[in-house]
C-alpha cells in the first residue's frame, strides 16, 4: 500500500500520430500514447490544428473523460488506502477521496512533499521535512514524530518513514514488529498490512513484522522499489523485472514478463507500470480492481479493492471498488 512513485519514460512503438490522413481529427489515440488529435507533439504541425490551441473531444464520446492533454495544474503523486485515496498537485496541494469516516480522506491545509494512505489513517510530509498525520489513530499510528522526514508510508494501522539521515523510523501498531524496523541507510520504504519493506542504500531488500506467508522473505538482487501489500510483497529490480513473493492464492505474487517501471502491491491484487506507460494489474479481480483502462500512465497504486492512477497528462483514473466513491475521482 501507499504510493507506487517513480519517473516514467514512454517508449512508444506505433507510428506517431498523424503521419495518416485524418488522424488528427479523428478522437482517437492512434500511437496509443495518451494524447490525442491536436494534443498530440505528432499533430501540431498538422493543418487541422494549427489554429488550435488544444484539440476538442468528439461530441459522441462514451466511457472515461476524454483527455486532451497536459493539465493546467496536474497531479503528480498518488496513494491509495484501504477505502480511499490522496494525490497531490505539483504545488504539493492534496485532494482525498473515498472514506472519510475517521477523517483519513481530509487532510490539513498544508503543502506536501510525500505522502501516504493508510487503512483509515493518512500520513504527508511537508516541504520542510515535518510529518503530519490524520484519522484513526486507534494503534498511535498517527503519532506523528518530533523529526524531519523525505519519505513516508502509511500502513494497516502503523506508519513508517525514511529520516533525512536516510535511517527507517516506524511507529503504531507493533504486532507482529512491522513497526520495528533494522537499521542502516535505505532510500525507500512502504507499510504494508501487517509487514513493511524497504530499499536500502545499496538497493539490496529487507523486509520485517508478519511473515507467516513469507512476505518479509525477500529474494536477493539489486532493486529500485519495493511495495509491501495484504500478505505480499513485490519489487523491481534494476533491470526493470518484477519480483513477488509472498500469498499468492489470487495470483497477486505471480507477475507477468516485462520490463517495468513502478509496482504497487495492493491487498489481494498487484499493479505495476510497463515502461511503455500501460497499466498490468493481476490477481484478485472481484470487484474489477486488476482491470486497469487503457493509456499511458505515470503512477499507480493498488488499494484494497481499487486502484488508481496518474495519466501521463495529470489526470486521475480509478477502478474497481467504488462503494465508498473511492473510485469516484475528483
Amino acid at each position: 500500500m501507499g504510493p507506487a512513485i517513480g519517473l516514467v519514460w514512454i517508449s512508444c512503438t506505433n507510428p506517431s500520430e498523424g503521419q495518416a490522413p485524418g488522424e488528427c481529427t479523428d478522437g482517437a489515440d492512434n500511437d496509443q500514447d495518451g494524447l490525442f488529435d491536436c494534443a498530440d507533439p505528432g499533430c501540431v504541425a498538422s493543418p487541422d490544428c494549427e489554429a488550435q490551441d488544444t484539440a476538442s473531444p468528439p461530441e459522441d464520446t462514451d466511457g472515461p473523460s476524454w483527455d486532451t492533454g497536459a493539465l493546467e495544474n496536474p497531479y503528480v503523486a498518488l496513494s491509495t488506502g484501504y477505502q480511499h485515496a490522496c494525490a497531490t498537485d505539483a504545488d504539493g496541494q492534496m485532494t482525498c477521496w473515498g472514506n472519510n469516516h475517521f477523517e483519513q480522506a481530509a487532510p490539513p491545509d498544508v503543502l506536501f512533499s510525500d505522502f501516504g494512505s493508510g487503512q483509515y489513517h493518512t500520513c504527508g510530509i511537508d516541504w520542510e521535512g515535518g510529518v503530519h498525520c490524520w484519522g484513526d489513530n486507534s494503534y498511535m499510528q498517527i503519532g506523528n514524530p518530533q523529526m524531519d522526514f523525505k519519505a513516508v508510508s502509511s500502513g494497516w494501522a502503523h506508519t513508517c518513514g525514511i529520516t533525512t539521515e536516510d535511517t527507517l523510523i516506524c511507529w503504531g501498531g507493533d504486532d507482529p514488529a512491522q513497526s520495528t524496523p533494522p537499521s542502516g541507510s535505505y532510500h525507500q520504504v512502504n507499510a504494508g498490512s501487517g509487514h513493511s519493506c524497504a530499499v536500502a542504500e545499496d538497493g539490496a531488500l529487507v523486509c520485517w513484522g508478519d511473515n507467516d506467508e513469507g512476505e518479509s522473505e525477500v529474494p536477493t538482487g539489486t532493486y529500485s522499489q519495493v511495495s509491501a501489500g495484504g500478505k505480499h510483497s513485490c519489487a523491481v529490480d534494476v533491470d526493470g523485472a518484477i519480483q513477488c513473493w509472498g500469498y499468492d492464492y489470487h495470483g497477486q505474487s505471480s507477475p507477468p514478463a516485462g520490463t517495468y517501471t513502478s509496482v504497487s502491491a495492493g491487498y489481494g491484487h498487484t499493479c505495476a507500470i510497463e515502461s511503455s506507460g500501460a497499466v498490468a494489474c493481476w490477481g484478485d479481480d472481484d470487484h474489477g480492481q486488476a482491470s486497469p483502462p487503457g493509456g499511458a500512465f505515470s503512477h499507480v497504486s493498488s488499494g484494497y479493492r481499487h486502484s488508481c492512477g496518474i495519466r501521463v497528462q495529470g489526470s486521475l483514473a480509478c477502478w474497481g471498488d467504488d462503494s465508498w466513491d473511492q473510485s469516484t475521482t475528483p
